[in-house]
């Protein structure tokens, strides 16, 4: 062990024997809360140059170019730098780390994901920065549990305190942050852990506006009151905002299966980009997040969205407006999908709000047009399809809501937001049953979704997984009979057991692989001292996610399985996913159909 490492521990004792648990957390989540606000001010305002450069000053007709360029030169740095997966990028990267990987997560994601992200929209990519920030929180919230040598539990906890303050940082919006991280990365924890969230949240809102004007990514002057002549068209609106959460996520999946028929990475770049290019020259408000597009929508000022397009033949007439937001709604889902496909980095929050926003406006536009009568408030009814196209694409209603009510900075339209939100999530999930997010993990069994999917845990039989092919070796036994035993397994693993069967220890190849060629100690070397204590013994009548719990607590691949202290066998992690995906994905089979 060296110096570094005895000072770590020696501190971690002090820290430990001096600041209670529980607080310990608290101080830790303001960590958290302070260093993701500062690296939302780091995204902000390298999106906000980027931004302001390539759209105020570059021709026209680099639009075409910038987004092959962008996506080849973040999928290189990904693959040469942090050779991070897509499976780890993105919210559905977080929720993974939590199910599969005990709440790890690479050192690499609290900061790769900002540059590859802002990269990528820099470049024209057509995709959110709201993912990239959670993870970012996230991985300093798992990094900083990993620290201090937190449980799973705490882990788990300060992985949720990291996207609270993402969210908070980014949007100016530390009630969504608490309500998102609770709604979607943290289901099933009790009102009681709240309290790291709420600070995590409310510091990075703080921190980050020290260094970036107080104000939302999206702000609303004033919104028009609503009232019961309003109903009927709340209640249309919520309904085709969940039909189009549909298209939305179907569109992503198909656009992903297309994608992976493409065999190379940097092929995938190259033709994705390619793609991606051409679409955006035709339809600019698609380059970057597309939070530009909202503005001019809530600005009044929709007709500039035509202005900025190359399409031959296109006017500022009301039914080409319609023509060009419609073509809108269906492209931002494909172009965010192709985007992230080709190799760039960003989610798909934003890209739901900025369809919502399209969606929210056509609705209200055609309606005034149809029905002059009715004349509905543009801006209202923007921010509805925002937050109904949240609910349904994320299966986060609550966010949705509150989302919006913070961005307006007013809850005068908490009611109507609540009617359309709610209608949004109920059909969506009607015709889909599992999120965006989370669907592609729930169907691979890497995400326990539900009390049915822990029904397949508790139904699964521990004893039918029992290995007994791992040879044991007896007390006493001396190097050489170890090796003796080595040349004649294929395991690397070995229990070792007293007279009576009962387990002592274990013996782990690596144990020994520096003396195993020693012939000098194969006599004088005894087994008893080199074992030591296995990481946890499960016994034989425990419960599959109680095993469960000890895997993700140990971090060990292998656990030994006793019956009142009589070694029986192992149980491999690897075999139990590998039986419980099976499971799932038999099950599952009918919802991969809605998924499209």
């Amino acid at each position: 062990m060296g110096k570094s490492d005895r000072y770590y521990l020696l501190s971690l004792q002090w820290i430990r024997a001096h600041i209670r648990p529980g607080t310990l957390i608290i101080l830790v989540s303001v960590l958290i809360g302070l260093a993701v606000g500062l690296a939302a001010v780091g995204l902000k305002t390298l999106l906000h140059f980027f931004e302001a450069t390539v759209l105020g000053y570059f021709p026209r007709y680099l639009l075409f170019f910038l987004p092959v360029i962008g996506i080849l030169l973040v999928a290189a740095i990904n693959r040469s730098s942090f050779k991070e997966s897509k499976q780890e990028q993105g919210l559905s990267g977080v929720l993974y780390a939590i199910s599969r990987q005990s709440s790890f997560m690479k050192r690499t994601l609290m900061y790769s994901q900002m540059l590859l992200s802002s990269l990528t929209l820099a470049f024209g990519g057509s995709v959110g920065f709201e993912a990239p920030i959670v993870v970012t929180g996230s991985a300093w919230g798992a990094n900083l549990a990993k620290f201090f040598r937190f449980d799973f539990r705490n882990r788990t906890l300060l992985i949720g305190c990291g996207t609270a303050a993402g969210i908070s940082a980014i949007f100016n919006a530390p009630i969504t942050g608490v309500i998102f991280a609770v709604e979607v990365i943290l289901p099933e924890f009790s009102t009681s852990r709240f309290i790291p969230i709420l600070i995590a949240a409310a510091m990075g809102n703080l921190f980050s506006s020290l260094f970036i004007e107080n104000e939302a990514i999206l702000r609303v002057a004033q919104t028009a009151p609503i009232g019961w002549s309003d109903l009927f068209w709340l209640i249309l609106l919520g309904l085709l905002g969940g039909l189009h959460a549909v298209s939305f996520s179907r569109i992503v999946n198909l656009t992903g299966r297309w994608m992976k028929r493409i065999a190379g990475w940097w092929q995938k770049a190259l033709l994705g980009g390619l793609a991606l290019g051409t679409i955006i020259y035709f339809f600019p408000p698609l380059y970057g997040e597309g939070y530009v597009g909202i503005r001019s929508i809530l600005n009044e000022q929709a007709l500039g969205l035509i202005v900025s397009s190359r399409i031959p033949g296109l006017a500022t007439r009301p039914l080409d407006l319609v023509l060009f937001i419609g073509m809108l709604l269906f492209l931002k889902p494909f172009a965010a999908a192709l985007t992230v496909e080709a190799g760039g980095v960003g989610g798909k929050f934003g890209p739901s709000l900025v369809t919502g926003a399209y969606l929210g406006y056509v609705f209200a536009f055609s309606v005034n047009q149809l029905v002059p009568a009715a004349q509905l408030s543009t801006v209202n009814y923007t921010l509805f399809g925002m937050s109904a196209i949240l609910s349904g694409v994320m299966h986060a209603p609550l966010t949705g809501i509150f989302l919006i009510a913070e961005i307006t900075g007013t809850y005068d339209i908490i009611v109507p937001l609540m009617l359309v939100s709610a209608l949004a999530y109920f059909t969506k999930t009607y015709f889909q049953p599992l999120s965006l997010v989370a669907g592609k993990l729930i169907r691979s069994g890497d995400l326990i979704h539900n009390d049915k999917d822990r029904l397949v845990l508790h139904e699964m039989d521990l004893s039918s997984f029992i290995e007994k092919d791992i040879k044991p070796i007896q007390s006493g036994s001396s190097l050489g009979e170890l090796v003796e035993l080595i040349t004649h397994c294929k395991r690397n693993i070995f229990p070792v057991l007293d007279r009576d069967k009962r387990l002592l220890g274990i013996i782990l190849l690596d144990d020994i692989r520096g003396i195993m060629f020693d012939r000098g100690r194969y006599e004088e070397t005894t087994v008893d001292q080199i074992m030591h204590a296995p990481p946890a013994e499960v016994e034989v009548n425990s419960g599959m996610e109680q095993v469960m719990q000890l895997f993700d607590e140990t971090q060990a691949w292998n656990l030994p399985v006793v019956r009142e202290g009589i070694y029986l066998g192992f149980i491999s992690k690897s075999t139990i996913f590998s039986a419980y995906r099976n499971q799932l994905k038999e099950g599952a089979d009918s919802q991969d159909e809605l998924q499209g």
